[in-house]
């Protein structure tokens, strides 16, 4: 792979401080699994348009595959009458306006921050689509969906929303399970489950054969994670992250 770096900001007067993106490009011979068993994760979003993915290197998660099960307060969600269905990346989604009507709900419901203006997002048409319906007897009612980008013994979860009018399904839990479940049956290896950071992702270590992205290793040490991941919201200011940065490596361990 060929690395690339973006350094758009420091401060070495104040803080030591550095802003940087770590990047990846994929060179000929180069397997995206083994990238993602670095730590590396495809990203079709960035501050302009690409004509590949390029590869972060962020603090993710990921569902190892062999031997995962459901949860049993998980496997509950079964009996929700959620029909699910599955487009591969190679065949069209049909419910596409759906799912952007969807979208919009999701993030109106959660309050996100409109943080994509600043961004390019490029279609590669390289996502499987699983999209959820409430109730056996209307099955076209589209109540959430899933994109997600597959390799060959990987997949990543991507894109997920939900309209939030039943919020009992907890379709976001039940998704991960069916999800898994369905790339089990076709013998990939890992779930990638995305970025982790904020209070927010600490759900992402309560499923079973739970790891997370250090920087440096693979870990399975859920109170570790619960712990940096919470941090992440206590980091209001420069002064906040000096001071962090400082505490970080004694927290982990690192020396």
């Amino acid at each position: 792979m060929k690395l690339l770096f973006d350094h758009m900001w420091g401060n070495t007067t104040e803080y030591d401080l550095f802003y940087s993106f770590p990047l990846a490009q994929l060179e000929p011979g180069d397997s995206p699994d083994d990238l993602l068993e670095q730590g590396w994760t495809p990203t079709d979003t960035y501050y302009y348009e690409m004509n590949e993915l390029l590869w972060i290197n962020v603090r993710s998660t990921r569902l190892k595959i062999d031997g995962w099960t459901w949860k049993k307060k998980h496997k509950r969600m079964n009996h929700n009458n959620v029909l699910v269905k599955f487009y591969p990346a190679e065949v069209e989604n049909p419910y596409m306006k759906q799912c952007d009507e969807i979208y919009e709900k999701y993030v109106a419901k959660r309050q996100y921050r409109d943080v994509v203006g600043h961004v390019v997002e490029n279609n590669f048409n390289n996502k499987d689509y699983f999209l959820y319906f409430q109730g056996e007897e209307s099955p076209e009612t589209l109540v959430a969906y899933s994109a997600n980008m597959r390799f060959g013994r990987s997949a990543l979860a991507g894109e997920f929303a939900w309209d939030w009018a039943t919020p009992s399904l907890q379709v976001g839990k039940f998704s991960v399970c069916k999800e898994i479940e369905h790339y089990k049956k076709i013998g990939l290896k890992y779930y990638y489950n995305s970025y982790a950071y904020q209070t927010i992702c600490q759900y992402k270590a309560n499923f079973n054969n739970f790891e997370w992205w250090t920087g440096r290793e693979w870990s399975n040490d859920k109170d570790l994670y619960k712990t940096i991941v919470a941090k992440d919201d206590t980091i209001k200011s420069l002064e906040d992250l000096h001071r962090w940065q400082k505490q970080y490596f004694e927290v982990m361990k690192i020396k």
